[in-house]
């Protein structure tokens, strides 16, 4: 066993994949499978579980990905304080494990056009706490963001939609983007203003493969409240192939955070419903042994009140004779409705409740 085949190691135990890997290495991937079958064979135990295209890490593989990684920052450390020696020892192993290589992750779609700029918020708050750190970016699907760093094979990972987190993981928001359903212009859904849950119990979904778990979970999470079941769900290769089946006909699909930009003349987006789900771009991260820059990131992220300070609660607005609202957003009258209004609402201000106009209509009818 020699560094190198520990750094061959923990690049496919970051990837998940010999093909991305060996890309990364600048090997082919023939040789990069070999020297991790040596790696097993030397250690006596098997490392990887193999999953048609997946390379899932076993106990054992776990255990060696964070000594392995601990091992190469000693070594990286080392050959740096050979080769240009630095005046302070101490101060060296004070910033040893802040110069070490974050692995990150985050969700690419065209479905999330508000990524990049969630993406770029991360990245700002990682410069400013760190300016010299190396990341290695890499591109994964929601749940398997969420598994890896629970597993430790990443640092943190931006993540976006209804993924549910294990115990041992937190968050912090980094943006918050609406959705917006979008059909065929023949669709029995174009002719409704607005679209509650129920209408959507039985309706075939389309949606991109990157995002399809988490987006589709937050419609499903949402129309649940409401006694409904979406779906079935189409997974397409792309964004634009879910909205080729949206223009057939065959099924809906969603957009995040789109309302303006240009649609295809054969499909027309519809409003959902006042309490349809808003999709949450989070960084998620380990409670525990979490990384000292990651931890200065979710700081500078969440302001310096941390992802478990309350966020501020909005102030009620009574408006008599128009109902109240129950959890599952049914009107029941005649008591006081309650419309959520932004704390810095000043008393007696006219406030216009976002684009529900069509709710208040429908309760007023």
């Amino acid at each position: 066993m020699d560094l190198r085949q520990l750094r061959y190691f923990v690049t496919v135990a970051t990837t998940e994949n010999i093909a991305q890997a060996s890309e990364r290495l600048h090997i082919s991937a023939s040789p990069l499978s070999r020297q991790i079958i040596r790696l097993e064979e030397a250690l006596g135990v098997v490392l990887f579980e193999r999953e048609r295209k997946r390379l899932k890490l076993t106990e054992a593989g776990r255990r060696l990905l964070t000594e392995a990684r601990a091992l190469l920052q000693q070594a990286d450390t080392l050959a740096r304080r050979i080769v240009q020696p630095e005046p302070s020892t101490a101060q060296n192993d004070a910033h040893a494990e802040t110069r070490t290589a974050l692995t990150f992750a985050y969700t690419q779609s065209s479905l999330m056009p508000g990524m990049p700029a969630a993406l770029q918020r991360v990245v700002t708050a990682l410069a400013t706490s760190a300016p010299g750190m190396r990341a290695d970016m890499l591109v994964m699907a929601p749940e398997r963001i969420v598994a890896n760093v629970m597993r430790g094979v990443l640092h943190a990972g931006l993540i976006a939609g209804y993924v549910p987190l294990h115990d041992g993981l937190d968050q912090v928001s980094v943006a918050y983007e609406r959705v917006t359903l979008v059909v065929s212009v023949d669709h029995w859904l174009a002719r409704q203003n607005v679209v509650d849950a129920w209408q959507l119990d039985n309706v075939p979904v389309a949606l991109d493969a990157a995002l399809h778990d988490g987006l589709f979970g937050a419609l499903t999470h949402w129309c649940g409240r409401h006694g409904a079941t979406p779906g079935p769900l189409l997974i397409t290769p792309d964004a634009a192939s879910a909205s080729d089946l949206a223009a057939s006909g065959i099924a809906v699909t969603l957009q995040v955070g789109q309302a303006h930009t240009a649609l295809p003349p054969d499909l027309v987006r519809v409003q959902l419903a006042w309490d349809a789900p808003q999709i949450n771009t989070a960084l998620v991260y380990p409670k525990a042994d979490c990384h000292p820059v990651v931890s200065a990131v979710v700081s500078a992220l969440s302001g310096g009140r941390g992802s478990s300070a309350p966020a501020p609660q909005p102030k009620l607005l009574s408006v008599p004779g128009l109902g109240v609202l129950t959890d599952k957003g049914t009107p029941v009258t005649p008591a006081p409705a309650h419309i959520d209004l932004p704390s810095t609402a000043p008393c007696g201000s006219t406030v216009l409740v976002d684009d529900h106009l069509g709710f208040l209509n429908s309760m007023l009818a």
